[in-house]
């Protein structure tokens, strides 16, 4: 069974997206993270203040959990 992520908080799922391989960068001075993975067509910026994790993070997750084997 495949676990979704959708209204967790940002700690539990950026824990989630580094062991599927994934890179998070910090964007000085703005308070944001940059989430890429090389099997997503895009990155994802995040606002690391809040507590909560975006729907477009959590459905980045959700597709490559599918891809992988």
């Amino acid at each position: 069974m495949q676990r979704k992520f959708t209204g967790s908080n940002l700690r539990d799922v950026t824990a989630a997206f580094r062991a599927l391989g994934g890179s998070v960068c910090n964007i000085r001075r703005t308070g944001e993270d940059i989430y890429s993975h090389p099997a997503a067509e895009r990155t994802v910026r995040v606002n690391s203040r809040r507590k909560d994790a975006p729907r477009a993070l959590s459905q980045m997750i959700v597709k490559i959990g599918r891809r992988a084997p």
